[in-house]
Protein backbone atom coordinates (compact mmCIF):
# COMPACT_ATOMS: atom_id res chain seq x y z
CA UNK A 1 0.00 0.00 0.00
CA UNK A 2 1.27 3.37 -1.21
CA UNK A 3 1.33 6.23 1.32
CA UNK A 4 1.07 9.61 0.91
CA UNK A 5 2.79 12.12 2.91
CA UNK A 6 0.23 14.64 3.83
CA UNK A 7 0.42 18.60 2.73
CA UNK A 8 2.52 19.70 6.62
CA UNK A 9 4.88 17.01 6.05
CA UNK A 10 5.70 18.54 2.39
CA UNK A 11 5.52 21.71 3.72
CA UNK A 12 7.93 20.62 6.50
CA UNK A 13 10.33 18.43 3.89
CA UNK A 14 10.59 21.70 1.27
CA UNK A 15 11.34 24.06 4.67
CA UNK A 16 13.79 21.35 5.57
CA UNK A 17 15.67 21.10 1.66
CA UNK A 18 15.94 25.35 1.72
CA UNK A 19 17.47 25.77 4.81
CA UNK A 20 20.37 23.41 3.60
CA UNK A 21 20.16 25.15 0.07
CA UNK A 22 21.10 28.20 2.26
CA UNK A 23 22.70 27.62 5.02
CA UNK A 24 24.87 24.11 4.41
CA UNK A 25 28.36 24.41 4.00
CA UNK A 26 28.91 21.37 1.33
CA UNK A 27 28.65 23.71 -1.91
CA UNK A 28 29.22 20.83 -3.50
CA UNK A 29 26.66 18.54 -2.37
CA UNK A 30 23.75 21.48 -2.07
CA UNK A 31 24.87 22.17 -6.29
CA UNK A 32 23.88 18.86 -6.79
CA UNK A 33 20.47 18.73 -4.56
CA UNK A 34 19.77 22.15 -6.40
CA UNK A 35 20.19 20.65 -10.01
CA UNK A 36 18.11 17.20 -8.65
CA UNK A 37 15.33 19.20 -7.55
CA UNK A 38 15.39 21.36 -10.79
CA UNK A 39 14.98 18.31 -13.02
CA UNK A 40 13.20 16.37 -10.90
CA UNK A 41 10.58 17.74 -8.87
CA UNK A 42 7.11 18.69 -10.44
CA UNK A 43 7.31 22.24 -8.07
CA UNK A 44 8.33 24.55 -10.33
CA UNK A 45 7.29 27.63 -8.62
CA UNK A 46 8.74 26.50 -4.98
CA UNK A 47 12.36 25.50 -6.93
CA UNK A 48 11.99 29.13 -8.61
CA UNK A 49 12.05 30.78 -5.29
CA UNK A 50 14.58 28.87 -3.84
CA UNK A 51 16.85 29.68 -6.73
CA UNK A 52 15.60 33.48 -6.21
CA UNK A 53 16.77 33.22 -2.61
CA UNK A 54 20.30 31.54 -3.28
CA UNK A 55 21.06 34.22 -5.84
CA UNK A 56 19.86 37.38 -3.58
CA UNK A 57 21.85 35.70 -0.67
CA UNK A 58 25.53 35.55 -0.43
CA UNK A 59 26.18 32.04 -0.35
CA UNK A 60 29.05 30.63 -2.66
CA UNK A 61 29.30 32.08 -6.44
CA UNK A 62 29.26 28.70 -7.50
CA UNK A 63 26.05 27.82 -6.14
CA UNK A 64 24.62 31.35 -7.15
CA UNK A 65 26.01 31.11 -10.33
CA UNK A 66 24.09 27.27 -10.61
CA UNK A 67 20.52 28.83 -9.33
CA UNK A 68 20.81 31.33 -11.93
CA UNK A 69 21.30 28.15 -14.48
CA UNK A 70 18.62 26.40 -13.00
CA UNK A 71 16.28 29.77 -13.65
CA UNK A 72 16.79 28.74 -17.24
CA UNK A 73 16.41 24.97 -16.98
CA UNK A 74 12.94 25.21 -15.19
CA UNK A 75 11.91 27.57 -18.28
CA UNK A 76 12.92 25.02 -20.52
CA UNK A 77 11.35 21.98 -18.85
CA UNK A 78 8.24 23.53 -17.43
CA UNK A 79 7.63 25.80 -19.86
CA UNK A 80 6.61 28.22 -17.31
CA UNK A 81 8.25 30.79 -14.41
CA UNK A 82 7.30 33.95 -13.44
CA UNK A 83 8.92 36.77 -15.93
CA UNK A 84 7.72 39.70 -14.10
CA UNK A 85 9.71 38.15 -10.86
CA UNK A 86 12.93 36.67 -12.70
CA UNK A 87 13.77 38.80 -15.60
CA UNK A 88 14.36 42.29 -13.63
CA UNK A 89 16.49 40.52 -10.90
CA UNK A 90 18.26 39.02 -13.76
CA UNK A 91 18.94 42.24 -15.70
CA UNK A 92 19.58 43.83 -12.64
CA UNK A 93 22.38 40.96 -11.84
CA UNK A 94 23.94 42.72 -15.12
CA UNK A 95 25.45 45.39 -13.64
CA UNK A 96 27.84 42.71 -11.37
CA UNK A 97 29.55 41.24 -14.36
CA UNK A 98 29.95 38.22 -12.27
CA UNK A 99 27.35 36.12 -13.64
CA UNK A 100 26.88 37.95 -17.34
CA UNK A 101 27.13 35.04 -19.35
CA UNK A 102 24.90 32.60 -17.32
CA UNK A 103 22.40 35.72 -17.09
CA UNK A 104 22.38 35.65 -20.53
CA UNK A 105 21.81 32.14 -21.56
CA UNK A 106 18.96 32.13 -18.56
CA UNK A 107 16.69 34.86 -20.03
CA UNK A 108 17.47 33.31 -23.52
CA UNK A 109 15.79 30.07 -22.67
CA UNK A 110 12.90 32.02 -20.33
CA UNK A 111 12.33 34.02 -23.49
CA UNK A 112 12.79 31.21 -25.98
CA UNK A 113 10.86 28.10 -24.03
CA UNK A 114 7.84 30.31 -21.76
Amino acid sequence: MKKTMDVNSVNDLYKEIETILLLDEDIEFCCKLLLKLTFNLDSECWIQEICLRIILSDRDENLCGLAITCLGHLARIHKTINKDKVIPLLNLLKSENKYLSKIDDAIDDINDFT
